[in-house]
């Protein structure tokens, strides 16, 4: 999951599309940026602001967009590796770069075409059909006006519409299509040497020096996880029960309000309160009770807060330190108490929190941060990744080695030599998704489509999964070109869709280059041309 996150995040086209993505649905995350009227510039782009509070709003959506699509529990420093700061940066950045191409292809969005937006989404609908009154309470709900939603849509419009022209420009040449045609049925076989890493282990030698770079390098493997401790002083609401008495008045008031509570739906019959009298007095008596010890805990918290008591005169229970997630039985596994555990801040003097019998008063004993540990602290964990690391690399140097020896017609030899193996693989071509029967890998096939030439080794190893591997072509099968006229109109529709996202993406490349975007220091000091102190100016009237 990880590999395909960073895949994306780097990918121009998937910006300009996740940025759409996240204006297209923006106003239901409640993302009004467009209308701020704060002047406090992160960015100008061509003398258009883009101010501090669009920025921020924009790594949250695009924060969001990550943890909706791939999981809650995606990691902060992974938002980091992944550069999502510069990339929510550049989604405003290509929003304001799309609405020049629009401006300069004289795009226009028709009052016809808003009104039929705005009356398609789904979100203003009630018995699937457009409803008036939905529409403006769900505009109050989120502090729109009418003007100002039809204000954004229509840019969302016009970013369409500009997209649209650009792809609209691509085309898919004859010699793309041939080339596609020959990619997708040339079909060859290929005899391997597999050289498997586990054989290497004995010969990946660690030298302090080596293991010092490899954690440098590697440190985010041998990370580990912020560990907290809690103290805690628990108050059973069973404690408070003697406290309360539920007068028949209430207890009537109570039933008039909980009535569906003691509806029989077997006997279609309401049941009478003389009839749930004991039971019901039980409800309201626990639930009072609970706000007695909620009250009580939330007292000692002030307590603490203006010094009137402390957490030692409270001698409360302490947890052991725990992982995130981490079930200990000596840590109460109550949903909110865990949540708290890793919420609050360390310095806090406490929080108070529902518990199925009761309530917690809740604070941070101890926070033993993440960290990368010293190399002598975990030098065995850190020489048995590394002898693995070294180990494939020193198969894949075998696997080269042993391609360099069989070219020229020495396979045969070179395999009696070092008494391998060699087999063979199934009929594969260019679009293949993998090798079979060895694995995915597109290094592989590029060197053996190199040189279509029966006997051709590849001068490299190549890693397929686990293992190394050393190539030679045994076959090949042409195609039958008398074919391609038949099918060059499916394959052109096939290639298009990305021809189109290229042309896009290679469009939005060359408006970032021609653009003046000046950055304020205070806010990316590392894209700072300007002496320090230096800020992004006013936009131009």
């Amino acid at each position: 999951m990880l590999a395909a996150i960073r895949k994306n995040a780097r990918n121009r086209v998937f910006q300009v599309i996740l940025g759409l993505i996240i204006f297209v649905f923006a106003f239901y995350f409640g993302y009004g940026t467009f209308r701020d009227t704060k002047k406090t510039y992160a960015v100008t782009v061509n003398g258009a602001g883009i101010t501090a509070e669009q920025y921020t709003d924009s790594y949250r959506r695009l924060e969001s967009f990550y943890r909706k699509n791939f999981g809650d529990q995606i990691p902060q420093e992974l938002f980091d590796q992944l550069g999502l700061k510069d990339r929510a940066l550049d989604l405003l950045i290509d929003r304001v770069l799309l609405l020049k191409t629009a401006g300069e292809m004289g795009i226009k969005v028709t009052e016809e075409e808003l009104n039929a937006a705005i009356k398609s989404q789904p979100a203003f609908a009630e018995n699937g059909a457009f409803s008036q009154d939905r529409y403006m309470a769900i505009l109050r709900a989120n502090n729109y006006t009418h003007d100002q939603y039809k204000a954004e849509r229509r840019e969302e419009l016009l970013l369409t519409k500009a997209q649209d022209a650009v792809k609209n420009s691509a085309a898919v040449s004859d010699a793309e299509v041939e080339e596609e045609f020959r990619n997708r049925n040339t079909q060859i076989t290929a005899d391997y040497v597999a050289f498997k890493p586990e054989n290497f282990i004995s010969s990946a030698f660690a030298t302090d020096e080596k293991l010092a770079e490899f954690l440098k390098t590697e440190g985010e493997l041998f990370r580990t996880q912020e560990k907290r401790s809690a103290k805690y002083v628990f108050l059973p609401s069973t404690k408070f029960m003697a406290e309360v008495s539920v007068p028949d008045k209430q207890l009537e008031q109570e039933y008039q309000a909980r009535a569906a509570l003691f509806y029989d739906e077997n006997l279609k019959r309401q049941k009478p309160l003389a009839e749930v009298k004991d039971e019901l007095a039980v409800i309201v008596r626990r639930e009072k009770a609970r706000e007695l010890a909620f009250k009580a805990a939330d007292n000692l918290l002030m307590d603490i807060e203006d010094k009137k008591t402390s957490w030692e005169k409270l001698s409360p229970s302490v947890t052991p330190l725990v992982a995130q997630g981490e079930p200990h039985p000596a840590v109460p596994q109550e949903k909110k108490f865990l949540e708290a555990l890793f919420a609050l801040s360390p310095s806090a003097s406490g929080e108070v929190v529902e518990g199925n019998e009761g309530v917690y008063l809740v604070a941070i004993a101890v926070a033993q941060p993440s960290e990368i540990p010293p190399l002598a602290r975990i030098r065995e964990q850190v020489k048995a990744e590394w002898a693995k690391v070294e180990a494939k690399r020193l198969a894949k140097e075998a696997a080269r080695r042993f391609a360099q020896s069989a070219k020229g017609g020495n396979w045969g030899s070179a395999v009696a030599a070092g008494r391998y193996t060699s087999l063979a693989t199934q009929p594969f071509n260019k679009k293949s998704d993998s090798i079979q029967p060895l694995g995915a890998s597109q290094e592989a096939k590029d060197a053996l489509f190199a040189n279509l030439s029966p006997g051709f080794v590849p001068q490299d190893g190549f890693e397929i999964g686990e293992a190394a591997y050393a190539f030679r072509i045994s076959s090949i099968s042409m195609p039958n070109m008398g074919n391609l006229e038949s099918e060059r109109e499916k394959i052109r529709q096939e290639l298009l869709p990305a021809k189109r996202e290229q042309v896009l993406a290679d469009h939005m490349k060359q408006l970032r280059e021609k653009a003046e975007i000046d950055y304020n220091v205070a806010f990316f000091p590392e894209k700072a041309l300007k002496p320090a102190g230096a800020v992004a100016e006013e936009p131009k009237k």
